[in-house]
């Protein structure tokens, strides 16, 4: 439908277009952006996990790494796991510190076989309390000693951090928190 004066259905079109070209240059760049935030994250939470690797075959007996994660707590550490030449697995603590601090006398090493393992902590977390949902299971240290770290929500729908001793499962800490928000 043409207007008097010639160009209305010319300009509407041409505004749409327009506004169409508009949203999803924005909606690509906001893909993009996410990608890269999502990368640089990443990239920041296995920083040094390379550097780790290099240090524990160094400086033990550890000839092959399955695994590497971190714990937050007091202080940051990398846990290793992995084997030695004699097939003895191993779980290794090592502080993340200042290279002018670091020695290996620091790490914490643990034979797998004097570690409780980590399906008996899942075990005897459903056997005492039976209707919790677990979220995960770790390793962790805290105060040089070191501890499987227990995440689960309860029957109370509150978010539960229990720690327990990695030889035999005996309570060490827990932190209750509870959704105050809606």
């Amino acid at each position: 439908m043409s207007s008097r004066y010639g160009y209305q259905e010319n300009d509407r079109s041409s505004w749409l277009k327009w506004s169409l070209l508009c949203v999803i240059i924005i909606i690509i760049s906001a893909v993009i952006f996410s990608v890269f935030v999502y990368q640089g994250t990443l990239k920041n939470k296995t920083e040094g996990y390379d550097e780790t690797e290099k240090r524990v075959l160094e400086d033990t007996d550890m000839v092959e790494i399955h695994d590497v994660t971190r714990f937050h707590g007091e202080e940051y550490f990398h846990v290793v796991t992995g084997v030695t030449k004699d097939k003895e697995e191993l779980l290794i603590f090592v502080p993340v510190l200042e290279d002018a601090q670091r020695n290996e006398e620091e790490y914490v090493i643990l034979d797998k076989n004097e570690v409780m393992d980590k399906s008996k902590v899942k075990s005897e977390l459903e056997q005492t309390c039976p209707d919790c949902k677990l979220i995960n299971i770790s390793p962790g240290i805290i105060n040089n000693n070191p501890l499987w770290e227990l995440t689960y929500m309860d029957h109370s729908n509150r978010y539960v951090i229990d720690y327990v001793s990695i030889y035999d499962g005996s309570q060490y800490e827990r932190l209750r928190l509870r959704e105050i928000y809606n």
